[in-house]
Parts: structure tokens; sequence; C-alpha cells
């Protein structure tokens, strides 16, 4: 969506004019080929109501307060995108809705309106098929309430034994230290079980998960688990690694 133009303001205060509310000129607008949004088709009504003109607002200085429809369209826009930028911020106002501001001011902004910046947090990815499994068998176990006495779950994960830091310190007028790293950290591999009566032995090893090693982790820390535990049954529930999968 780029800056609206001459014929694009003029059917805005036409439509406008006639009783039609932001969200219905919008899409009266994308019917036509017009791309823009509500908070710009307000910004620009807004302006319109104060100055009377059509022409592109003066570029030199900015207003001391936003309009509340400026702070609106910062909203808008942080909640369809919550990683702009406060740069990316001020292009898209300078072009879609001909406001000039600072990135101080849209940061100050951004702030009132309970906006944080923190480090981005991700998580795994689910394909589509998947996620259909996944809601089938969250229904089936709902349905039958079930609540997992008997299961065992196990996996494992790596840890990584050497720690790097993310930032440090130069003097003025000095290069800062390049800091050594291995291409390949030293890592340890964790396997365990948990289930509603306890967890199993933790069992800690160094190289790849293969089919022998899996089986002789479960011989040593599950089985006597099993046989404590759950002498009369139990369900093992492990993830859809390969190796897990062989000489079952």
């Amino acid at each position: 969506m780029g800056k609206l133009s001459q014929y694009a303001r003029k059917r805005i205060i036409s439509l406008h004019s006639s009783g039609i509310n932001r969200t219905k000129i919008q899409k009266a607008l994308d019917q036509e080929g017009i791309k823009t949004s509500r908070s710009a088709i307000s910004l620009f009504l807004s302006r319109y109501s104060r100055t009377d003109d059509i022409g592109d607002a003066p570029r030199s200085g900015r207003n001391a307060k936003l309009a509340p429809e400026a702070i609106a369209y910062i909203e808008e826009k942080m909640q369809e995108n919550d990683e702009l930028t406060s740069r990316e911020l001020k292009e898209k106002m300078a072009n879609e809705c001909d406001i000039q501001i600072s990135e101080a001011t849209i940061r100050r902004v951004r702030r009132k309106l309970g906006w944080k910046v923190e480090n981005a947090r991700y998580c795994q990815l689910v394909c589509e098929p998947n996620k259909i499994k996944r809601m089938a068998f969250c229904l089936k176990a709902f349905t039958e309430k079930d609540m997992f006495k008997n299961v065992i779950f196990m996996d494992e994960t790596s840890v990584q034994m050497e720690q790097y830091a993310r930032v440090c310190f130069h003097k003025d007028g000095t290069q800062p230290k390049r800091k050594g790293c291995p291409k390949h950290p030293l890592k340890v591999h964790v396997w365990a079980g948990i289930s509603w009566q306890g967890a199993t032995q933790v069992c800690i090893f160094s190289g790849c998960m293969e089919s022998i090693g899996y089986q002789t982790i479960l011989e040593r820390n599950l089985l006597p688990f099993v046989r404590r535990v759950y002498p009369d049954g139990h369900r093992m529930w492990q993830d859809n690694d390969q190796n897990k999968q062989r000489n079952r």
C-alpha cells in the first residue's frame, strides 16, 4: 500500500460525504484496485477536516502531538506484524498516511501502547497434516477421559557444555577482541522417562543415538522402572525417530 493518490482522496471524500463508514470505504476502494487501510483513511479524513485540503501535508517539521488516528495506525500495524521496527513504521506512515514523524516519537508512542521489545522466542513448527492428527488425538483422549495414568513418556535432549557471552565491552578507540568458538562444541545427551507414578532413571550418553544403543538404554533404565511401578501393564510413548522404531 502506497501513498493515497489524488483520485483515491477524492473518492474517500465523496464516499464519506455520502454517509459511508470507513470499513465500507476501504472495501469500495479495494474493488477499484486501490489498496489502503482503515487507519490510513481515518488519518486522511482527520487531516482533511482540519485543513480542507486534499494535497500532501507539509514535509518540514512535524506536529508536537500525534492525532488519535495516527496512534491507532501504529497499534494496527504492530498487531499485524510484531517485528516492525521504528524505521519501518516511519516509512509506512510517510508512504501510506503522508505523516512525517521521527523514529524516537514512534518508539515513545509504541511504549505507551504497551509494546515491549525482547528477544524473539521460537517454537517447533507443526505441518498441517500433523495438526489434524494431533487435534484428533486430543479429542479422542478428551472423549475417553484418558488420564494417562499408565503411560510412560520418554524423550532425549542435548545439553551444550560450553557457554559463550552474547556481549562484551571495549574501550573507546580500540577494537573489540575476537572470541574463539569451536565449530562443534561439546555436547552430552540426556534420556529419561516420566509418568503419573514418577520418573525413570536419567541416562547421560554421548555420540549419536542408534538402535542398539537405544535398546541398551531401555533395558538398563526403563525395564527396571516398569517391573517396579507398572507390573500390570503400561503404555510407552516416544517420538518417531527411525532408530527407535527398529527391532522393537
